[in-house]
């Protein structure tokens, strides 16, 4: 149990609330930035896109935007 009073713990959810949001902006930007890689110097962050959202949540909704490209990724080339 936290020995902070409320005013305190209001405050620290608000920073937690926020660095949720800036975290959500900057891993949007940088999946963009990998998106738009034609050379593949940022695959590394593609691999390791798991570990960068942070929790199993955000990696799930990561995971449910890359879905409906996935099939385009089985395709022939050329198609």
């Amino acid at each position: 149990m936290s020995t902070l009073p409320s005013a305190y713990r209001q405050i620290i959810d608000a920073l937690i609330d926020v660095a949720r949001v800036i975290l959500e902006r900057q891993l949007d930007r940088l999946w963009t930035a990998v998106e738009g890689d034609g050379v593949d110097f940022r695959s590394e962050v593609a691999d390791r896109w798991g570990e960068l959202c942070r929790t199993p949540e955000r990696a799930s909704r990561a995971a449910d935007d890359f879905l409906p490209a996935l099939p385009l990724s089985w395709s022939p080339p050329g198609r």
